[in-house]
């Protein structure tokens, strides 16, 4: 789990923007280590934030649901 992995935002879009389907969906392992990348991104991201102003866990919550929201709804 070391190692880091950076993806552009372009390949990002494509995986994030497929159609999803009533099915059950089981991701590939690309797909897995794609959400891995991005997972990793996302919390380097929120702990510097958190470092470099007074933003809380909370904060942190209500704006990655905001977006969430904003994206996939």
């Amino acid at each position: 789990m070391g190692r880091s992995i950076y993806i552009p935002l372009k390949e990002l879009t494509t995986y994030l923007l497929l159609p999803m389907s009533s099915e059950k969906w089981v991701p590939s392992e690309k797909e897995k280590e794609v959400m891995q990348a991005v997972w990793m991104q996302v919390m380097g991201a929120c702990k510097k934030l958190k470092e470099e102003t007074r933003t809380t866990d909370e904060h942190v919550r209500k704006m990655l649901t905001e977006m969430s929201d904003r994206h996939f709804s």
